[in-house]
């Protein structure tokens, strides 16, 4: 899970300096991949851990997750 969080946070910095198309796609096929091996991780992180209250932490964390991308989503284009 390290691992993945490390390639999602080393990619988006890739893109913050390198703009080209095809360095585009490859660290977001890279961020993708990653972020579909943390998200079942991380719900088996949180059963494991709260095992009597896993429904609530999920829901807190997707409550989270729903926050900041409506967040990027609508900073974007103030900062374009």
């Amino acid at each position: 899970m390290y691992l993945m969080l490390i390639l999602i946070g080393t990619m988006t910095a890739v893109r913050g300096f390198l703009t080209n198309y095809m360095i585009l796609l490859l660290t977001a096929l890279i961020i993708g991949i990653s972020i579909a091996v943390v998200g079942p991780l991380l719900s088996a992180m949180i059963k494991q851990n709260f095992p009597e209250r896993a429904a609530s932490v999920i829901g807190v964390y997707s409550f989270g997750m729903g926050v900041g991308s409506a967040a990027s989503a609508g900073l974007t284009a103030v900062f374009l």
